[in-house]
This record gives C-alpha cells, structure tokens and sequence, in this order.
C-alpha cells in the first residue's frame, strides 16, 4: 500500500533501473524528505542487463545480475518501489498518473510534484514475427533472459540470429560457446553495416572461425509454423529456407514513447522523446532520460538516439538533481560503444565516414593494422584502427576499432580527444603508456595518427 504520509514534494518515476534508478537515488541524496515513488511494470527493478548474455554463457551466475533489491531500495534509500505496476496514464492538468497492478488490474492514482519518464526501448518486431511464437526471443530485460535460457537447456540444437549489430553477434557467440549450431542472417550486405567495412570483414572472419554460419543480403521471410513453434524461414532473394530450433530476433530496437505521446509530450525527429539540456521534457514538471530520449550529439549539436547504459545512467543522475531544484546540464553524447564477441572487441565513438562527411564536407579517413601488444610476446594481435577525420584541419571526428587486447579501453582515448576537439597531429602526440603486455611502443593509436598526418601532408 502506498504510504498516507504527508511531505512536501513528491516524485513519481516511471521504469526502474539504470536511468529511473539513478534520478531516484539523487532526489533522496538532495531532498531527503522526498517522498520518491518508482513504477516498474516488471518483476525485476535493478539488474545488469548488459550482463545477461554472460550469464547465458555461464561466465556469472543469474544472482550476480541483481543489484538491488526492492526491500534494499525502501529500507537503505527510503525509495519506494513498486514492481509489476504499470502508469497507464498521465494527467499532466492535474500533475498525477493512473496506475495499474499487471496482476490485480486494480487502478489508482499518484499525484506527482515532478515526474520521470525512463521507459526504455523495445526490441523491433520484423513485420514476419509474431510475438506469440514459443521459440522466437529477444533480449532487453531479465525476464527475457530467463525465457531464453529455459528454451536452450531443452533440445534445441540449431540457433538463427536474426540480425548483425551489436547484440547479434554477441549473441551468436554465447549461442556456439552452449554448443548450438548458429546461423547468423543480416539483410545489409555485411554485418555490423554502420562500421568500416574493414572492422566488418573482420568480425565477420571471427565468427566464420567459430563454425558460424554468416548470410548477408538475407531479408528473412514467409515465415513457417508447427503449431505455437516457428519452424522456418524463407531468405529473399533466393528463396532458400532456413530452419531452426530457436530464433532470436537482434533486429534493432525502438524508444518506449506511447506514453510521452499519448499525454502529448512533444517527440523529436528521432521517434524518441524531446528534452532540453537539462532533460525536462515539453512539460515544466516532467523530465525525461535513457533509452526512450533522444540528446545532442556533441560534434554536430544535431539531435540524435543513442541508447547506451552508461548515458542511461548519467542521464538519470542529471534529471534528479534537477528534479530535486538543481540546473545541472547534460552535454550530449558521442555514441561511445563497444562490444566483446568471444575473444574479439569491437568499438567505436563520434561520427561515421558518411555522418563526418554530411555535417563537415570535405572527410577522409585511414585504416591501419598494428600490434596490440609487443610483437615478440606471445598472444600478440593485430588490432584495426580507423580515424575519420576533417581534409580541412585534420580535426578528429569520429574512430572504430577491432582487435583483441584493449580495444575497449583505448577506444575511450580516442573519445576523450574527440571531446577535447583534438586534431590527428595533437593525437600523433600523445605520451601513452608501454609495456610490452599491455601495448608496443607504437600504440595502434599512434601509428593511425602518423598515417593521418602523412595523408593530410599529401
């Protein structure tokens, strides 16, 4: 039941964990007497998500996953959470939200002082798929995970993913490491198509060593059924037929905004929802934050949707403080990313050739292949370097890279020049680190930048 007693502010979050989560923990560290109510319609409120493909492949348990749970929440941070309640509604005349329990179905309503919107994002549902299917998946919460997991402990042996970005290939890979059979199907020529072609070709060769089957240019449908099961697959153009025992959609995802639009909060041309530098929303006394915003991207001041855990978070932090009376900002996003596919990383941050390109004209980029560690120690190999960078003044603008030791990691080097407005000479000279286990004395880094500086001497 919800408490009767009286404060004097009250803040209603909608959606839990990584955004919801954050702006609830800063509103109680700044307003401690606020009373701060967090709806989540699902069972689980704080969880790793980013961590559950590792706990399909056994590396953690399922309980490492939970961060904290809803008692810990009211009793060490006096947030009252409340799981498997959905907000139906916001009546934002009267500055309150209707409320329904997904089991009970009963109804009521919270008036609010300030309000949150962190609704996530969704898989995409190719027009072929039918959600009722028993052995068709995705994977954006732990509920999904724990569906996927029961389905692979029975006999299932053949796994199509479905779809060549991020999560597809992580995917494929925790699929072939339970010992599945796995066919990856990606309807772009190639996969992960907004890289390189050169960091696509070698992900690509990475999985194909792990005896999984890629196909590109396959656009899935005429899907067939056995009963509730989906059996198969027809690929165009060449029609052939794909058949297996679970299929797992990694075919996107789309910002959770039907509520936003429904209580007429303005959307941006991204789909996703609107806010201001300090995430309000087009209401003064609703804030928005994580995957169902979109934010400027810090090199072109253009809108843009990037859903990642790390902004989620940060986002959520900023949105409470100003919940709570704070004019905190946020400074938008590089798009920072990267990925583990077995041993191989993969990353990137700033702009594609093309999006360099269309925001600053004149563009060129290179593409090198370096030790990632020194060359006479064992384990040493290559990683792939590409900088996209500006003909005019050599101004950095955007990076991707591949290999297998710390790619991750100097991937934030290169953000942190983007952000800095750094330029390849200045690059060029960096001081980095050395040891022969952790990089050459030439890092990849260093010799992408020398082979900047030479192309813009030409």
């Amino acid at each position: 039941m919800l408490s009767t007693k009286e404060t004097s502010f009250t803040a209603v979050i909608v959606g839990g964990n990584g955004a919801g989560l954050s702006a609830a923990s800063k509103i109680k560290r700044l307003r401690p007497s606020a009373r701060v109510l967090v709806f989540e319609k699902g069972p689980h409120v704080s969880y790793a998500n980013c961590g559950i493909p590792f706990w399909l492949a056994a590396d953690i348990s399922e309980n490492a996953l939970i961060l904290l749970s809803p008692d810990t929440l009211r009793q060490k941070r006096g947030i009252d959470v409340f799981t498997r309640h959905e907000v139906m509604a916001i009546d934002r005349k009267a500055g309150a939200v209707q409320v329904r329990h997904c089991e009970t179905l009963r109804e009521f309503e919270v008036a609010y002082d300030r309000l949150l919107i962190a609704t996530g994002a969704s898989p995409r549902l190719p027009s072929w798929a039918i959600p009722e299917a028993q052995n068709l998946f995705s994977l954006r919460d732990l509920t999904d995970g724990q569906a996927l997991q029961q389905a692979l402990t029975s006999d299932a042996r053949k796994v199509a993913v479905i779809g060549g970005g991020y999560l597809g290939l992580e995917m494929a890979m925790v699929f072939r490491r339970r010992g599945h059979d796995v066919v990856l199907l990606e309807r772009a020529l190639r996969i992960l198509p907004t890289f390189h072609s050169k960091i696509s070709e070698r992900a690509e060769q990475y999985l194909r060593q792990q005896d999984i089957a890629v196909i590109t240019g396959a656009q899935p449908d005429a899907p067939t059924y056995d009963g509730p099961r989906l059996r198969s697959l027809r690929l165009l153009p060449d029609y052939r037929e794909i058949q297996a025992d679970v299929f797992f959609l990694a075919a996107g995802i789309t910002p959770n905004v039907d509520l936003a639009r429904a209580s007429g909060l303005q959307l941006g041309p991204t789909g996703a929802i609107a806010v201001d530098d300090t995430l309000r929303a087009s209401d003064a006394q609703i804030f928005a934050a994580g995957d169902c915003i979109e934010v400027r991207h810090r090199l072109t001041g253009e809108p843009v949707w990037l859903p990642f855990g790390p902004a989620a978070n940060k986002q959520g932090r900023i949105a409470g403080a100003n919940m709570a009376g704070e004019r905190q900002r946020y400074a938008g996003a590089l798009g920072t990313s990267a990925v583990t596919i077995g041993e191989l990383e993969v990353a990137r941050t700033g702009l594609t050739f093309s999006e360099a390109e269309r925001h600053f004209g004149s563009v060129e980029s290179v593409v090198v292949q370096a030790h990632d560690i020194a060359g006479y120690m064992p384990g040493e190999k290559r990683a792939t370097v590409v900088l996209i960078f500006r003909r005019r003044d050599g101004r950095l603008l955007g990076a991707e890279m591949a290999g297998f030791h710390g790619i991750g990691k100097r991937i934030d080097v290169l953000a942190t020049a983007l952000q800095a407005g750094m330029d390849v000479r200045q690059l060029a000279e960096l001081d980095l680190s050395y040891s022969p286990t952790i990089a050459p004395v030439w890092d990849p880094i260093l010799i992408a930048a020398n082979a900047a500086v030479k192309k813009l001497s030409k």
